[in-house]
């Protein structure tokens, strides 16, 4: 997501010269938090599911990625390697539920606090991982036979009270552009 988040507000800020954009990327827990103590204006981040915080700006399918020639091992022989972020991620806690649920065995050989980390465990061939599909980068690829992720919502979190004049537009912007590039679509 950040790699299609930053020409989407540079574009913002060529369009708005006047407003001054300060962003920061990290994990949705974390930056939801900032957002609730008031150290950030707005958070885009993951909702879970049934939760109702937020206004939801788009849903994505999510998917199993490994590299190219990566081939998942036979779940009698060895587990299945996970890189993931840790413990928290909506993400991971989703992956492992399902994993167990149909008892595929399986161990998270690499922990990464940059989604950037864990992607590059996967191009590796060191492990799969879990993104959304807009996230995919050229040198992965879907991984079949695992069980089905479904989708996850991202919101905008903060400014409930509607005090910045220009959160309904920066949010108008993010949403319609991400709809035009990825052709995601935007959350009810």
């Amino acid at each position: 997501m950040p790699q299609h988040l930053a020409p989407i507000l540079s574009r913002f800020a060529r369009t708005y010269p006047e407003v001054r954009l300060e962003v920061e990327v990290g994990r949705s827990q974390e930056l939801r938090a900032a957002c609730e103590k008031g150290l950030l204006d707005l958070a885009i981040g993951k909702r879970r599911e049934g939760e109702t915080a937020g206004t939801p700006i788009w849903t994505e399918t999510l998917a199993w990625v490994g590299a190219e020639d990566f081939t998942p091992p036979d779940p009698r022989a060895r587990p299945l390697p996970l890189a993931m972020l840790p413990a928290g991620c909506m993400f991971r806690d989703r992956a492992l539920a399902l994993l167990g649920k149909n008892n595929l065995a399986h161990e998270i050989v690499y922990t990464s606090a940059s989604l950037l980390g864990v992607i590059a465990a996967a191009q590796a061939g060191f492990a799969v991982t879990v993104l959304g599909r807009s996230s995919l980068p050229p040198d992965l690829r879907e991984i079949p036979g695992l069980p089905r992720l479904g989708t996850a919502e991202m919101a905008i979190f903060g400014d409930a009270e509607g005090r910045s004049a220009l959160a309904a537009p920066l949010v108008g912007f993010i949403r319609e552009s991400l709809a035009a590039t990825l052709g995601l679509r935007p959350a009810a």
